[in-house]
């Protein structure tokens, strides 16, 4: 049920071009997401703040002709990472990548 409700919340918030992540389960999923439509390959599963810092290194200052890879990227970046970390966010990250 949290992997459907994470899923659904980031579809919503790219659906309507808004919103900001509220958790590290959606954090997980639109990484996975960036990480598809970008081509990116972070090194071995990161941690929440590893990985935002990863992925805020290869967009920051980019424009990007998606709106939903703008949109990631923006929420990735504003996103206030967690210490919390599960073998669920993995799991959604890999949900994201996979579309």
């Amino acid at each position: 049920m949290v992997l459907e409700l994470a899923i659904q919340s980031i579809q919503n918030k790219l659906r309507l071009g808004s919103g900001t992540m509220l958790g590290n389960y959606e954090f997980y999923y639109a990484a996975g997401i960036i990480c598809r439509k970008l081509d990116l390959a972070p090194p071995e599963f990161q941690k929440p703040r590893e990985l935002q810092m990863y992925l805020v290194s290869r967009t920051e200052g980019k424009d990007f002709a998606d709106p939903e890879v703008m949109h990631l990227a923006k929420m990735i970046r504003y996103y206030q990472a967690e210490e919390q970390f599960d073998g669920q966010m993995e799991q959604l990250f890999q949900m994201g990548r996979s579309g």
